[in-house]
């Protein structure tokens, strides 16, 4: 589950109406610099992170990264426990998107 750093989940449900603080944060962010257009939508940051990580490290940790499961074999990746692997694919796409970061930066 993720959390704020005052650990209140970022996924919240009150009387049945739930809130995704992801979703805000993300369509708060794209108002912000402009980004209006279709293809756009937090589904596709996601997307677009799992191809980077399955391009850096492989199919079974892009589908970690995704929590996704595989129910033909039982293999449930939100029990997925090589987190140092997962670190480090993060870390090659953090350096391989820098370009982008600096030019922002900039």
């Amino acid at each position: 589950m993720l959390t704020t750093q005052r650990g209140t989940s970022l996924l919240r449900e009150n009387n049945g109406a739930k809130t995704d603080m992801i979703a805000i944060a993300w369509r708060r962010l794209r108002m912000s610099v402009g980004m209006t257009g279709r293809g756009m939508s937090f589904k596709h940051l996601r997307k677009t992170a799992s191809q980077l990580i399955r391009d850096a490290a492989g199919k079974e940790l892009s589908e970690a990264f995704l929590c996704h499961s595989d129910r033909t074999t039982g293999r449930h990746y939100n029990k997925f426990s090589d987190w140092s692997t997962m670190a480090d694919a993060l870390d090659q796409v953090r350096a391989k998107l820098q370009p982008v970061f600096d030019a922002v930066e900039s």
